[in-house]
C-alpha cells in the first residue's frame, strides 16, 4: 500500500515564504508500521510549529524571522501600587505606638495639659480661695475660701501646713496614696515637689488638685503652689501632637563616653533661675554624614538629653520648640546606646505656662536641623503666671 503524506510549512516575512514539502513514499512490505507512526508524529508536530509561527508572525524581529520578542508583564496598577506602599513596616508601627501613648499620657489626670497654675508663696499664711483678698486666687469653681496654708522655717528647711476651712470637703492624700485628716493631722507638715524626683502630698476638691513645689528662680529658691484641674480648656480641646513624618535616617547609635566623676552644672531654666544638675557623660554619633556630639544626663534607669537644633523656634510648618526638646535613651551597653529623634519631645513648658522647665546647656546646641520628633505645640488657650 502507497502512503503519501505532503505537509506544508509555510513561514511569512515581510521579505520571503518558505515552503517545505515532505514527500514519503514506502511500502508496507519496506519500512515497519511503528516507524510510520514515529514518521506522522514528526509530521504533527511540524504542523504545530507551522500554526504557532502563523499565529506570531508579527512579533518576529527583522533580522531572523524566527525569533519574536519576550512577552512582558503588564505594569502593576495604581491601586496595587499603594498598597504596597501604605503596608507599615515594623519601625513605623513602634514609633506611631510611641507617639500614641505620649499624647495618652499628656491627657491623663497627672498630665500636662491639666496644669492651669502657679501661684508663689510668702512666708507665714497664705488664703486660698477665690475672693480677691486671696493669696492663692483660685478658679471660680472652688470655694470662697478652701482654707490656709503656712509658710515657715527657711528654704532648705522649710514646713508646710494645709489648715482647711470647716464643713469644706477638702481631701489630703499622702505620696503614697494614704488619705490624711487636715484637721486632726494639722500639724504634721506637707511633702513638696523639689524637682528632683520627690512626690508631695496632694490636696483635692472636685476637679481641682494641688501641691507644693520648690523651685529656683532669679531671687533664688522659691515655694509654690502648683494647680492641676481635670477639666481645663486645654485637655479638653488637645487634638494631639504634630510630628514630622517618621524618618528611619534620625535613629543612629551612639558612642557613650563617661566622665571620670559626674559633673555637676548650672543650667538656667525658663524661669531665669539657675538649677544644678548632674551630667554623667557625652553621646557622639553620627547624622547625615556629619559628627554630633551631646551631653547626657541620668533619670532613672534613662539617658536625658536636653537639645535643641537650627528648627527650633524657626517659623514655618518644620518649626520646633524655641527652647529646645526632650530626648531619652537607653543607658549605654558596652559603651553604645541609641538616639533616635522620632522620639524628641516637647518639654511641659509646650503644654502650660506653668512649668518651670530648664533650657539646653550651651553643648547641646546642635549646628543642624533636627527634623524628626516632635513640632511646635500651639496650646489653645494662653494663661499668664500667676
Amino acid at each position: 500500500m502507497k502512503i503519501q503524506a505532503l505537509v506544508f510549512l509555510h513561514c511569512s516575512t515581510k521579505t520571503q515564504e518558505i515552503s517545505f514539502m515532505f514527500h514519503f513514499q514506502r511500502c508496507k512490505s519496506v519500512i515497519p508500521s511503528s516507524v510510520f507512526l514515529e514518521v506522522c508524529a514528526v509530521i504533527l508536530v511540524l504542523a504545530g510549529a507551522t500554526a504557532f509561527l502563523r499565529a506570531h508572525g508579527n512579533n518576529t524581529s527583522h533580522n531572523n524571522p524566527l525569533n519574536h520578542a519576550p512577552l512582558t508583564q503588564s505594569p502593576p496598577t495604581e491601586q496595587s501600587s499603594n498598597k504596597a506602599t501604605k503596608q507599615p513596616n515594623a519601625y513605623t508601627t513602634e514609633i506611631t505606638e510611641w507617639r500614641k501613648a505620649r499624647e495618652n499620657k499628656l491627657r491623663s489626670d497627672n498630665g500636662w495639659l491639666t496644669v492651669a497654675g502657679l501661684y508663689w508663696l510668702k512666708q507665714g499664711e497664705n488664703w486660698l480661695g477665690t475672693i480677691p483678698t486671696s493669696n492663692v486666687l483660685l478658679p471660680k469653681k472652688a470655694p470662697a475660701t478652701l482654707g490656709s496654708l503656712r509658710l515657715d522655717g527657711d528654704t532648705l528647711n522649710p514646713r508646710l501646713h494645709f489648715f482647711p476651712v470647716t464643713n469644706i470637703p477638702v481631701n489630703i492624700t499622702k505620696a503614697d496614696g494614704t488619705p490624711v485628716n487636715p484637721i486632726l493631722d494639722s500639724a504634721q507638715t506637707l511633702a513638696f515637689d523639689n524637682d528632683n524626683g520627690s512626690k508631695p502630698d496632694i490636696i483635692s476638691i472636685g476637679d481641682l488638685s494641688m501641691f507644693v513645689v520648690r523651685r529656683t528662680t532669679k531671687s533664688g529658691l522659691r515655694f509654690g503652689i502648683r494647680l492641676r484641674d481635670k477639666a481645663s480648656a486645654a485637655r479638653q480641646h488637645f487634638k494631639g501632637c504634630t510630628w514630622f513624618p517618621v524618618k528611619p535616617e534620625y535613629r543612629t547609635e551612639a558612642r557613650f563616653t563617661p566622665y571620670a566623676e559626674p559633673k555637676t552644672i548650672e543650667i538656667e531654666n525658663i524661669l531665669g533661675g539657675l538649677e544644678k544638675h548632674t551630667a554623667i557623660g557625652t553621646l557622639d554619633f553620627t547624622l547625615n554624614g556629619k559628627e554630633y556630639k551631646l551631653e547626657a544626663e541620668q533619670e532613672g534607669n534613662k539617658l536625658f538629653i536636653n537639645f535643641r537644633d537650627e528648627t527650633s523656634g524657626k517659623a514655618g510648618v518644620n518649626e520646633t520648640y524655641p527652647a529646645g526638646r526632650f530626648l531619652y535613651a537607653e543607658l549605654p551597653q558596652n559603651g553604645v546606646t541609641v538616639l533616635d529623634f522620632n522620639k524628641a519631645e516637647n518639654p511641659p513648658c509646650a503644654f502650660t505656662n506653668f512649668a518651670t522647665c530648664p533650657l539646653p546647656p550651651r553643648i547641646n546646641w546642635l549646628k543642624t536641623k533636627i527634623e524628626a520628633g516632635e513640632k511646635t505645640h500651639h496650646p489653645y488657650e494662653e494663661n499668664n503666671r500667676h
